[in-house]
């Protein structure tokens, strides 16, 4: 809380000549709406790649990649002072990791950007940005024409997955971007899901991987749904009957959630 009201009032004074404040203010912005748009294109594909003025998803993400690599190099030291520098790199790093640049996204996150407790929240975006690059190489990887590569695709997943775990436990447990890494780790399981038979194996040995992948994705989704009904207090959201068609998980809108464990 002490943290979220230090930003606002450090936005708050932007308009009176923090010049770096007012960027940083407008990067994030750009990213969200280029976010925004991304996922509602998901979903419907008219109005995909369409940001208010004409601005593509992709163009917003390399504005914000943009306007924060001029910002972190001219103006570091003052970004630094404010701890608002971690929050530089993650817009950075992740509007890289959203174009596609693993490389430049991964070396963004690995930038010393100050005091980890001063910034909880960015510190465990930076370091989860390996391991959503590993997700989306190894879904590449999955669709590609190359087969036999299942075993280090396995490993990559379990390695995300892990590092996404330990992401995870450094976050309070009512912390909205816990839904996030959540989210994260069930997409990494759907590409360990999806893997065996795209990658050729057949018979028992893929039933045995899809059934072990389907019982750790129950537990995750299970986990998840507990920490949105008590954490965040959100019954039955949306989010967690598509996991459960997704991997073919039987779904019970009524099930009760036991709240007190």
């Amino acid at each position: 809380m002490k943290r979220a009201l230090l930003v606002a009032a450090l936005f708050a004074l932007a308009g009176c000549g923090i010049d770096h404040i007012r960027v940083l203010r407008e990067a994030e912005q750009t990213f969200s709406r280029a976010a925004e748009q991304e996922n509602l294109g998901r979903f419907d594909s008219q109005r995909s790649g369409a940001l208010p003025g004409g601005v593509t998803d992709i163009t917003g993400y390399r504005i914000a990649a943009e306007m924060t690599a001029k910002l972190i190099s001219e103006k570091e030291a003052e970004l630094k002072q404010d701890n608002l520098l971690c929050t530089a790199y993650v817009i950075r790093a992740f509007s890289l990791w959203r174009l596609g640049e693993f490389a430049k996204a991964s070396a963004a996150a690995e930038k010393p950007c100050g005091d980890a407790n001063a910034t909880p929240r960015d510190r465990v975006l930076l370091g989860v940005l390996p391991a959503l690059v590993k997700i989306d190489e190894s879904y590449a990887r999955v669709f590609n024409d190359k087969k036999n590569e299942h075993e280090e695709i396995a490993s990559d997943i379990q390695s995300a997955i892990a590092t996404l775990t330990q992401g995870d436990a450094k976050l309070p447990r009512d912390h909205p971007l816990r839904a996030y890494l959540f989210a994260a780790r069930l997409a990494a399981l759907r590409v360990a899901h999806v893997a065996p038979n795209r990658e050729g194996l057949t018979g028992d040995r893929e039933a045995d991987i899809s059934d072990a992948v389907v019982k750790r994705a129950t537990d995750m989704i299970m986990e998840y749904r507990s920490y949105l009904n008590c954490q965040l207090g959100l019954a039955n959201h949306p989010s967690v009957a598509y996991w459960h068609s997704l991997f073919g998980i039987p779904f019970d809108p009524n099930l009760n959630i036991n709240c007190r464990q």
